[in-house]
């Protein structure tokens, strides 16, 4: 499984840090989501939680590798600060 999204066109040594580096938000996202699976969270609320010091888009696309290989669901949608709605969170497994 790729967890960075090449769109940059890396190579080399290069593309494998940022693999490294993604797999590694990806793994504590899903470990942040586990441990809180009770509870929903937007992007924003990942990104302040568990990976304040990445892009917001780190977190984004965290959720949406988990959401792919079936770790996380979308619950629900909340407004966001720019007035749109923002999908909600979940770990999705057993309760």
């Amino acid at each position: 499984m790729f967890h960075y999204h090449n769109t940059l066109y890396a190579d080399g040594k290069q593309l494998a840090e940022y693999e490294t580096k993604a797999s590694k938000q990806d793994t504590a996202v899903l470990e942040f989501m586990l441990h809180n699976r009770q509870y929903g969270f937007t992007a924003e609320q990942v990104w302040h939680l568990v990976l304040p010091g990445a892009p917001l888009t780190s977190a984004r696309r965290a959720l949406s590798n988990l959401h792919n290989a079936g770790k996380v669901e979308k619950v629900s949608q909340v407004g966001g600060v720019y007035g749109r709605s923002i999908t909600v969170w979940q770990y999705r497994g057993q309760q």
